[in-house]
């Protein structure tokens, strides 16, 4: 049976080997979330695209209407947006108006990504923390 040194030792020699190989090297995560570099930051463009939302310039709103894309303008903010997939939701809202069922999920992101960052309840549990990972 290998001791703790021998098999730290093998553990070393494996990085040294993938990082010759491939560029990596293995590093520590952050315990602060916002540090880690799969974060995504809450109202950014990475979170627009995570929710698979497309922000419309005005001046080609106009022209995604002609494409029968299904268009909702913020009151808060005035941006304009759409989905990057509508025809997913079908397989969803079968039973109602493809229409409809569009504008209501377009709806539900545009207010997830911009009603700001969600409180964190004093009574809720720790966060998952993923085993650590190469990046």
């Amino acid at each position: 049976m290998a001791t703790t040194k021998q098999m730290q030792a093998q553990i070393d020699r494996l990085e040294a080997q993938i990082a010759a190989l491939i560029g990596v090297r293995a590093q520590p995560l952050s315990k602060e979330p916002t540090e880690r570099p799969d974060y995504i930051a809450h109202g950014s463009a990475e979170h627009a695209a995570f929710l698979g939302l497309i922000i419309v310039p005005d001046d080609e709103s106009e022209s995604a209407r002609e494409d029968h894309y299904v268009l909702f303008t913020s009151r808060d903010t005035g941006k304009t947006y759409r989905l990057l997939d509508e025809i997913t939701i079908l397989r969803h809202y079968p039973s109602i108006d493809p229409e409809k069922a569009a504008l209501i999920v377009l709806r539900q992101k545009v207010n997830e990504i911009e009603s700001g960052v969600p409180e964190i309840d004093e009574t809720a549990p720790e966060m998952w923390q993923p085993a650590p990972a190469l990046y």
